[in-house]
């Protein structure tokens, strides 16, 4: 068989190695470039989560603590992330821009990352390849342009699921150790580090099945206890500043059904095109996915067994994977949070990406073995896998083509950056006593610590009170912010005389009397 694919062999020689890590690298430093390009025109992209990581940064760097924008403390998110943009700060950047900077980063690490497990696991080096440049793919590129939590958070997964697989695999407590401390991070940098958590204690209490059970266990109840810890004082100080362990939450509207439903749609379109009707592309992985394990059982016999890397690595990410899935739509039947989409899902990435390189992989055994001519099997598997690739390109393309035409996204696009309202709160500096329905979109944009204006579950006379202690109170209103928990300026009215001041084509401000 062709040394491009001999059955069983996942460990290249030193010279492909080489060349497979130059490929690797290659894709490593281009993923760092698109993220820098896509935020080249105004900046990362801020999102009112991004607001508040940002502000909590400059918190902490001026010895504030962690507490936010509009000075209450920060609890809604864990602490890792604000701390690391911090860290830019002592180091002379800002965290805005440190955000960018970290994310082009980061980028470039889950390709190195991914890139090292892809090679260490599928048997064809091409392959490998690919799985490193679709690491470039549209979302998650895209999701690396926002200045957001996520891109860590997929990084330190990443090496957490390959630390649990490695330790499996050898046996050796540094590597326990090291997984059990990376897991420690995921749940620093998000809460939904709970998913990894109990995937990684599923797989240490389950595998490998020949050590003994009360040794599983007990290594599985050091990996929880180590990583669970940090967050869990982190959650005990949230109660202690605020009565709740990660901040208020309303009940969500959506039924498990239809979160469920929304997160298959995202994740095939993933693996399909995207403009691809829904139920078509479930269809079509379902296909695949059903055709390729056929076609792998059928040949199993005429191929080498797996090594013992791409077992535990199929266990590692297929637990998380099912895991994290089965959290995030739960906990977003369960609480508002952001619709499901690319981001909530992102994590998912690297899973849907390895288990689709997996299925090529195995289709390419099976073909390899059932024709015995290697090449054209090769062949045939990449021509498969071109549409996909293709996909991924176009995308990937036109997500950072239009960032870099009109800006990353959010607070950092044309439509906020050039905001008539903006500029007239700039050049007309209304003192404290500012309150808005995007108060975050004026401490980012215009450097003004707003207030919020009344929301639905505050009296307008317990507002009145509230602005009642200003010398002079302003009301800045952004037509484009669609926050309907918010009180309209007409309500206001009735309780609060309301003079305009300005009416501008995206905003109104207001002095309340």
């Amino acid at each position: 068989m062709a040394t491009e694919y001999a059955a069983g062999a996942a460990t290249p020689g030193v010279e492909s190695g080489r060349r497979l890590t130059v490929w690797v690298a290659a894709a490593a430093v281009l993923g760092a470039l698109l993220v820098l390009v896509a935020t080249s025109r105004h900046g990362v992209g801020l999102s009112p989560d991004s607001v508040n990581y940002v502000a909590t940064a400059r918190s902490l760097t001026a010895r504030r603590g962690y507490a936010s924008y509009d000075g209450r403390p920060y609890v809604a998110w864990p602490p890792l992330f604000p701390a690391v943009l911090a860290f830019g700060a002592v180091l002379g950047l800002d965290p805005v821009h440190g955000a960018r900077l970290l994310n082009a980063l980061v980028l470039g690490a889950i390709v190195l990352a991914c890139g090292r497990l892809f090679i260490r696991t599928l048997r064809s080096r091409t392959l490998a390849v690919i799985g490193a440049f679709a690491m470039l793919g549209g979302p998650l590129s895209g999701v690396c342009s926002m200045a957001w939590s996520e891109p860590l958070f997929v990084l330190l997964t990443v090496l957490c699921l390959m630390a649990v697989a490695a330790f499996l695999e050898h046996q050796k407590p540094v590597a326990l150790i090291i997984a059990a401390t990376l897991g420690a991070l995921c749940c620093l940098q998000r809460y939904a580090g709970a998913a990894m958590v109990m995937a990684g204690c599923t797989a240490l209490a389950a595998f490998p099945p020949r050590t003994p059970q009360w040794r599983r266990l007990g290594r599985a109840a050091l990996f929880g206890a180590v990583a669970v810890l940090p967050v869990g004082l982190w959650m005990l100080r949230n109660y202690a500043a605020t009565g709740t362990p990660a901040g208020g939450r309303s009940p969500s509207e959506l039924s498990v059904w239809r979160n469920l439903a929304r997160t298959v749609d995202v994740t095939t379109s993933w693996l399909t095109a995207r403009d691809v009707p829904s139920g078509i592309r479930i269809a079509v992985v379902a296909i695949v996915a059903a055709t390729v394990l056929g076609m792998s059982i059928r040949s199993r016999q005429r191929v080498s067994p797996a090594p013992r890397t791409r077992y535990f690595s199929v266990v590692t990410l297929g637990l998380f994977a099912i895991v994290f899935t089965a959290f995030q739509v739960m906990v977003s039947s369960l609480m508002a949070l952001d619709r499901i989409g690319d981001r909530l899902l992102i994590p998912l990435y690297v899973p849907a990406v390895f288990f689709a390189l997996l299925a090529a992989d195995e289709a390419l055994a099976a073909l390899a073995s059932a024709l015995g001519r290697p090449r054209t099997a090769r062949a045939i598997v990449l021509a498969a896998v071109a549409p996909w690739l293709l996909s991924l390109a176009s995308a990937t393309r036109a997500s950072t083509l239009n960032r870099f035409l009109h800006g990353a996204g959010g607070y950092a696009t044309d439509e906020w950056v050039q905001s008539p309202t903006i500029g007239y709160v700039r050049a007309h500096r209304l003192g404290q006593g500012v309150y808005s329905n995007a108060p975050d979109a004026l401490y980012i944009l215009a450097g003004l610590e707003a207030r919020w204006a009344c929301k639905d579950d505050e009296a307008l006379s317990d507002f009145r009170l509230r602005v009642a202690s200003d010398r002079e109170a302003y009301l800045v209103w952004f037509k484009r912010t669609r926050r309907r928990y918010v009180v309209r300026p007409e309500m206001v009215d009735t309780m609060l005389p309301l003079e305009e001041l300005a009416v501008l084509s995206d905003g109104t401000v207001y002095q309340m009397r």
